[in-house]
């Protein structure tokens, strides 16, 4: 099997990041909805977010530290 080309492996990386970027905007606008819902620690909007279906980094458990990062990334104020 043929190894990738340069030019193919970096668009590859450009739909990753597009992708990434895609689900962590996702888990932004759900923690703003459960915000204005008065759920505001992040140990509770890990649990709401999992029952709402997101999952984490390769399809594991959302964590704080992994929100905390989601906002301080897309938080714009």
């Amino acid at each position: 099997m043929p190894g990738f080309t340069h030019q193919a492996a970096e668009k590859g990386i450009k739909a990753n990041r597009l992708k990434a970027h895609k689900h962590a905007s996702a888990i932004h606008a759900a923690m703003r909805r459960l915000m204005k819902q008065g759920i505001t620690g992040y140990t509770a909007l890990a649990a709401r977010l999992e029952e709402l279906g997101f999952t984490g980094t390769r399809g594991g458990r959302i964590t704080r530290e992994r929100l905390y990062e989601i906002r301080q990334r897309l938080h714009r104020k």
